[in-house]
C-alpha cells in the first residue's frame, strides 16, 4: 500500500514534532512538508495572463492568499509542499480556472 502523504502545519513547534513523529511511528504515512502556517508549507503557482488574476482572487476568496500569480501567455496552475509537486485535488483548481476564463 502507498503511503499517504501529509503536510504538518501548526504554529507550535513541539506539536508539529510530536504529529510528525506519531505519524513516523504509526506508519503508512510521507510527511513531504512541515511549516508554521500553510504560507510556509504550500505554494501554489498560477501563471496567465494579466486579466485573469484579478477574477481569480475574487473566485477563490479567502484562498487567494495561498496564490502566487505571474502574468505569462497561456495558462499553467502548479502546486507545491517544499519543493514537491502536488497533484492532488488539482482538478478543484482547474474548474475554477475554466470558470473564469469561459
Amino acid at each position: 500500500m502507498e503511503a499517504v502523504r501529509i503536510a504538518v502545519v501548526d504554529d507550535h513547534p513541539l506539536f508539529r514534532e510530536g504529529v510528525a513523529r506519531s505519524l513516523a511511528e504509526i506508519g503508512g504515512f510521507e510527511i513531504v512538508g512541515e511549516g508554521s502556517c500553510a504560507d510556509d508549507a504550500l505554494r501554489i503557482e498560477v501563471r496567465g495572463p494579466a486579466s485573469l488574476a484579478e477574477p481569480l482572487m475574487e473566485a477563490l476568496g479567502a484562498r487567494a492568499a495561498a496564490i502566487h500569480f505571474t502574468e505569462a501567455e497561456g495558462l499553467d496552475l502548479g502546486a507545491s509542499i517544499d519543493g514537491g509537486i502536488l497533484e492532488t485535488r488539482m482538478s478543484e483548481w482547474a474548474e475554477i480556472l475554466a470558470g473564469i476564463v469561459a
